[in-house]
């Protein structure tokens, strides 16, 4: 594998972007290392050390895209001497196929397993913990290198002037895959009065899509620097930076808390540590382990959420110092 030249098709989903970190750490160091990746997770690329090129492709949901897949391959024909294919959608081995790539890893997934001439059968469950059924695709057994972003000073700096204090503890309430991910905006309310009565400061951060979860929580405390829908994945990785503790759901976000100096409090409710937990050593779980969990449902079958509702902020509290 020495000199080789490497390109890896990343996932979609930004937390999975970032842990994918971990497989880019556990390449030779002697490689030169591309990715291929949806335009907006290319910050998170631009922020990984050992990545030398990024070509973002402006993908629409939905759609198949199939000139934008054939001008790429063009674009990148003849530059790789092999593809990580880490999504196991039929889409995603497209580009290295047309690219003529010579070796093309990927997981067995019936139909694109004809683009694909190196193929590893790792079972498409929940069993088995996301980056170690990741790291398979490149036969790594030992323990994995968790992820480490990198900060732009200057960036921060900017924000560290507008906060001010140091004393930062960030809430992050969204989470694009579902209710079940979500710890309730009343619950976070309550939280946040408890925390700054200690002496903090509560920033909230989320996406546009996120905003009106986020208003919720400062409906009734203007002392609360709302960032919903104002920052980029830049800023979001500098700011986190800055915070001692991040309160978040299983999230993006919480993924790049997780790749930052901060401590992520990670509540899980419908979804499961085991599978998709903060890569750091420097965190804390809180889930209620009731018997329905983990449901993976977007939505809860029983229409409690009780999962999420019994975690109370006296149990959150316990891990701030």
């Amino acid at each position: 594998m020495q000199n080789q030249r490497i390109l890896i098709i990343s996932p979609h989903w930004l937390g999975d972007a970032v842990m994918s970190h971990s497989l880019i750490r556990a390449l030779p160091k002697n490689l030169k290392i591309s990715v291929l990746c949806p335009l907006w997770l290319k910050p998170i690329y631009q922020r990984i050390a050992e990545v030398n090129d990024i070509y973002p492709l402006d993908l629409q949901h939905g759609k198949f895209q199939l000139s934008l897949y054939l001008k790429t391959a063009k674009k990148i024909k003849g530059k790789f001497d092999k593809a990580i294919i880490i999504p196991r959608k039929f889409k995603a081995a497209l580009i290295p196929y047309f690219a003529k790539i010579p070796i093309r890893s990927g997981t067995s997934a019936n139909i694109r397993n004809f683009f694909i001439n190196d193929i590893k059968n790792i079972p498409h469950d929940k069993n088995t913990p996301w980056l170690e059924k990741t790291l398979k695709l490149i036969n790594y057994k030992q323990k994995p290198p968790y992820p480490k972003l990198q900060i732009d000073p200057n960036n921060q700096q900017k924000w560290q002037q507008k906060i001010k204090t140091k004393k930062l503890i960030a809430f992050m309430p969204g989470a694009s895959y579902g209710k079940t991910k979500q710890y309730p905006a009343n619950k976070f309310a309550s939280l946040a009065t408890v925390l700054q009565k200690k002496g903090y400061e509560i920033i909230i951060l989320g996406g546009k899509n996120e905003k009106l979860i986020c208003d919720k929580i400062c409906k009734n405390n203007d002392n609360i620097l709302n960032l919903s829908g104002k920052t980029t994945i830049f800023d979001a990785i500098d700011i986190l930076d800055l915070c001692q503790y991040a309160i978040t759901n299983d999230s993006g976000l919480m993924h790049i808390s997780s790749a930052v100096n901060c401590h992520p409090i990670v509540i899980y409710g419908g979804s499961s540590p085991f599978y998709t937990p903060p890569l750091t050593n420097n965190k804390t779980i809180l889930q209620t382990n009731l018997e329905c969990q983990p449901c993976f449902k977007r939505f809860c079958p029983l229409k409690s959420y009780e999962c999420l509702e019994k975690i109370t902020a006296e149990q959150i509290c316990q891990n701030i110092s």
